[in-house]
């Protein structure tokens, strides 16, 4: 395939104005996340009632920003963004949702200009970063406020290859440079792009055509480099990001000592039937969610209890049928498998089959960056198949923008989800009666707003649907001991000193039994109190 010429000056004004569109057409659709409040759902402990972020910047709380570790999270650029928010703007939730609306906007737009620049392809490039954009599945990472660390990272991580295709025409030391700062940004800011370095080798195979495809002695470029980027051998490509590797491995093992108590539940896990059965159901989910994006929420119970053998093989099956579509793809549809590459490799960290992430099975924001690829392999695959049917571009730009419109209205159905507390958990529970985490949140809000009355039905509900793993365990014996702390409120002795004994039952040990004791009082007379 002969080069395609370079694009005309007015073609690079059009493009540049559509990337503004888009990212102006972002911020609108995600606005109205300005009028949702903080959540109990790490929204305290990451700013609301963090006194490092709501005294705004200074010597001392940018000190804590780079030495404190949250729910087993380093994240020191997350902590200075918020410690800007306070500064420039206050320390209302609408300043901090505003700022993520931003930053979210401005990595679509990186995103969108640096596809056009590796393709030649604006308008499919344009298509890609708008699917990825404003799919529903992007309001958890942008709606919710401590998920900061997640856009900033994906913001550095576009900038990032914004800078190695800066590198990639001309490579050199300084260049290297920048995308190895980058990539330290963007860790810096959320620790799991790791795979950073695996997902730049997978763009050296397409679209920049840097080095040959498998199986084959014939190079990539012929698709879509245009011949704008020297060609080098993959020891070449491999050996160039050996710095990136080591950065990966660092920041792997700096999360690994981060989350060393969350690690630990691991045990009650186990990799072969708990795991992996819940990692092949998640990817099966991701894939669906994509296409139906449908019931969302911000907690999903670890589902490997649940799955029947059969259901497992199934998933299983599916795993393995886009196994098999990367390798056939490879020889003759390298975009595709990049695309489909991509989504696999970097959920990879995000199925929990090395280390569990969290108590969920699954989550909305593990798509973030997962999708780029996905998005990519599907716009070039359809793209291709309607150029071969002779479908005018007009009609393609019309179906595009259709699609576009609908996950837009479907993110703005589900941003008022995320209002409040009493909007988040109402919703949550609407949808999975039996999930005792957002049970649990609910009812802490409830007694944090003193309606402890309401609360009680939900403690009881979370203590039921409780599981035996540690994500359960952990919902059980906190619901227990904040149940005995509402009874305590409320004057009613004996349940009190019952729910006190069964917490102290089930492990005397737990942070959460010892807190409770130490607010009733003791062991013996906290229960007597009066409200």
């Amino acid at each position: 395939m002969p080069p395609r010429p370079r694009p005309s000056s007015s073609v690079q004004r059009k493009t540049t104005a559509l990337i503004f569109g888009l990212w102006l057409v972002t911020v609108l659709v995600f606005l109205p996340a300005i009028c949702c409040s903080f959540v109990n759902w790490d929204d305290g402990r990451y700013v609301a009632q963090n006194p490092v972020v709501l005294g705004g910047l200074s010597w001392r709380n940018c000190s804590h920003a780079f030495t404190d570790v949250i729910f087993g999270n380093y994240a020191p650029l997350t902590i200075l963004s918020y410690q800007i928010d306070a500064t420039l703007l206050g320390t209302g939730a609408w300043c901090f949702h505003l700022t993520n609306v931003l930053l979210h906007a401005t990595t679509v737009a990186i995103l969108a200009t640096v596809l056009a620049r590796m393709t030649g392809a604006p308008g499919r490039s344009l298509a890609v970063a708008a699917l990825f954009g404003l799919h529903p599945l992007r309001v958890e990472s942008v709606v919710w406020i401590a998920e900061r660390k997640d856009v900033l990272s994906v913001l550095f991580f576009a900038v990032t290859l914004f800078f190695y295709e800066r590198y990639c025409r001309a490579p050199s030391p300084r260049r290297f440079l920048a995308v190895t700062l980058g990539m330290v940004a963007s860790l810096l800011a959320k620790s799991t792009l790791v795979t950073l370095p695996a997902l730049l080798l997978l763009l050296d195979f397409w679209p920049l055509g840097r080095i040959g495809r498998p199986f084959s002695k014939s190079t990539a470029r012929d698709s879509a480099a245009n011949g704008r980027y020297p060609a080098v051998s993959w020891g070449h490509a491999v050996g160039e990001k050996l710095p990136l590797f080591g950065l990966a491995a660092v920041f792997s093992l700096l999360t690994i000592v981060a989350q060393g108590g969350a690690i630990q539940s691991d045990r009650s896990l186990p990799l072969l039937t708990s795991r992996l059965p819940n990692a092949l159901h998640a990817f099966a989910w991701y894939l669906a969610t994509t296409i139906w994006p449908t019931g969302l929420r911000p907690f999903y119970r670890h589902a490997a209890s649940e799955l029947s053998t059969v259901a497992i093989a199934g998933y299983g099956l599916v795993a393995l049928a886009y196994a098999v579509v990367i390798a056939i793809a490879a020889r003759r549809r390298p975009e595709l498998a990049v695309g489909l590459a991509w989504f696999g490799v970097a959920l990879l960290p995000m199925l929990g089959i090395v280390a569990q992430p969290g108590f969920q099975g699954h989550a909305d924001r593990f798509t973030y960056v997962p999708h780029i690829g996905l998005f990519l392999a599907a716009v070039w695959l359809l793209g291709d198949v309607a150029d071969r049917l002779r479908v005018p571009h007009s009609w393609q730009a019309g179906w595009t923008v259709a699609t576009v419109t609908l996950l837009s209205a479907a993110t703005l159905w589900q941003i008022p989800i995320w209002r409040s507390p009493d909007t988040l958990w109402p919703a949550m529970i609407l949808r999975d009666p039996a999930c005792a985490m957002a049970r649990m949140k609910y009812a802490n809000h409830l007694v944090a707003t003193r309606r402890l009355a309401e609360a009680e039905p939900h403690y009881l509900a979370a203590i039921e649907h409780a599981t035996d793993d540690w994500p359960g365990h952990v919902c059980r014996i906190t619901s227990v001991c904040n149940l005995a702390c509402l009874y305590h409120d409320l004057g009613r002795s004996d349940r009190a000193r019952a729910a006190r004994d069964l917490a102290v039952e089930i492990d005397p040990d737990d942070v959460a039994v010892v807190r409770m004791l130490e607010q009733l009082g003791g062991t013996d007379s906290g229960a007597e109190k009066g409200p």
